[in-house]
C-alpha cells in the first residue's frame, strides 16, 4: 500500500531495526515518542499490506529500488 519512505526508515533505525515494535512496551515513554511509535506501528501495517492496483514501470523501478535499499535481505 506504499513504498519506503525515507524519513518513517530513519525512525526506525533510530529505535532499532531489528526490533523497534517491542518499545511500545515501555511505559516511561513521552508523548512524543509514544505517538512516533504508533506512526511507526502504521507505517508497518502500511508496508506490510498488499492491495490490487496497477503500477506503472517507473514505479515498480523505484519500489524495487526502495525495497533494496532498506529490506535488502527480504524478497
Amino acid at each position: 500500500m506504499t513504498l519506503p519512505r525515507e524519513e518513517m526508515e530513519e525512525k526506525i533505525d533510530k529505535w532499532g531495526r531489528l526490533n523497534w515494535w517491542e518499545q511500545m512496551e515501555q511505559t516511561n515513554l513521552t508523548e512524543d515518542e509514544t505517538k512516533e511509535l504508533e506512526q511507526l506501528s502504521f507505517y508497518d501495517q502500511m508496508l506490510n499490506t498488499v492491495g490490487r492496483g496497477y503500477q506503472c514501470d517507473d514505479c515498480a523501478k523505484l519500489e524495487d529500488e526502495l525495497y533494496n535499499k532498506y529490506y535488502p535481505n527480504i524478497k
